[in-house]
């Protein structure tokens, strides 16, 4: 009897010293005001809850990640906010009411959902409206016909990769990942490689993608894109000449920096509004696939908030450089004297998209 009274008694003290479980108020973007989420996540309410709503199915079942239910807002917030930053450590862990693992695992979620929804976002054009629409808008921004695309490849920094360094390892010395990145002339992605170490040359990277495929097919793509000197001549890829000695090729160099520029604005875009991608304070301390999955997350959100024209809210497009001086590759040089010429744009860019570049250049005094 006594051992009885004994063992109900400590039974009471262990549930009197069980502290009762406070829930915290979790901040989702319907507390914020379109200046707050602008300011924090670089994307309109509308974008915001568009991607809640695309997600809510992914995200709304109960994964091993997270202890406890977590609306599907606060999950979607939590990886737009680091994105933004490219901090897991952000005041949503506080104001969110949800600790740091379980914003890191938000991020891994909400990447994973918006990755495999990606070939409904980043789409080339495969049909002749498509194309015929992709090339007016380049030769009314541009002067050029007959373009489908802009393509380079750019860097994501990351943290040295355990047992495979060496390929990850930079110009700068940093370790990064090699992305290939297609855009048109409004900065819309088309298409987007993010699998390869930094150490992989761009033409490599190229004819490992889709984009040999679509081009090479039959019937082919009615037009032809635009790459610098990384990349090799073909009858649908059309290149800079390395050094031009004429005043045609001279011209030819010019209107295809020009047009080019496409690129430069679209990768300081991505940069400006994710700065996950463009070296947060330290690098992102995720492995290269994880790293590949956050760069072509950030492009789905980057072609859905170019869909809701709220790509010039940020200033995305302001002080970006059309280019950067010719380095050791050979690149084309920029040069200010150049660009300042008053010559009509009426270069045609391969126009029987043949391998010789310049087939004419009409309305032009080359003397």
């Amino acid at each position: 009897m006594i051992q009885m009274e004994y063992i109900l008694g400590m039974r009471i003290t262990a549930v009197k010293r069980r502290k009762e479980r406070v829930h915290k108020n979790r901040s989702t973007y319907l507390s914020l005001t379109e200046e707050e989420c602008l300011q924090s996540l670089h994307l309109s309410r509308e974008v915001v809850n568009e991607v809640c709503h695309l997600l809510a199915e992914d995200l709304s079942s109960k994964i091993p990640s997270f202890p406890y239910s977590v609306p599907v807002a606060v999950r979607v917030i939590s990886a737009l906010h680091f994105f933004a930053t490219g901090s897991v450590q952000n005041p949503l862990g506080s104001t969110g009411g949800i600790s740091q693992t379980t914003v890191s695992g938000a991020i891994t979620a909400v990447s994973k959902a918006l990755v495999q929804r990606a070939a409904n976002f980043i789409v080339f054009p495969d049909t002749h409206e498509s194309q015929a629409d992709v090339k007016k808008q380049f030769k009314e921004k541009f002067g050029v016909p007959d373009v489908l695309g802009v393509v380079d490849c750019a860097h994501v920094v990351l943290r040295a990769p355990v047992g495979n360094a060496p390929p990850y390892v930079n110009n700068e010395g940093t370790h990064s990942i090699s992305v290939q990145i297609m855009c048109d002339a409004s900065c819309k992605i088309t298409q987007v490689s993010a699998d390869f170490p930094a150490t992989t040359p761009d033409s490599s990277i190229l004819e490992k993608s889709v984009i040999p495929s679509i081009f090479e097919k039959e019937p082919a793509p009615d037009g032809c894109l635009l790459g610098d000197t990384a990349y090799p001549l073909k009858p649908w890829l059309i290149t800079p000449f390395i050094s031009p000695k004429t005043k045609p090729e001279l011209l030819f160099n010019i209107f295809h920096l020009d047009t080019f520029s496409a690129m430069d604005r679209t990768v300081g875009m991505l940069k400006k509004r994710f700065r996950c991608l463009d070296k947060p304070p330290r690098s992102l301390q995720y492995s290269p696939e994880k790293v590949g999955m956050f760069f072509v997350a950030s492009c789905v959100l980057h072609n859905m908030a170019l869909r809701e024209l709220f790509g010039d809210s940020v200033s995305a497009t302001e002080n970006i450089p059309r280019t950067e001086n010719a380095d050791e590759d050979g690149r084309v040089l920029k040069s200010e004297t150049l660009l300042q010429t008053n010559v009509p744009v009426c270069v045609l860019l391969a126009a029987d998209k043949g391998l010789n570049a310049v087939n004419n250049v009409s309305g032009i005094n080359l003397e």
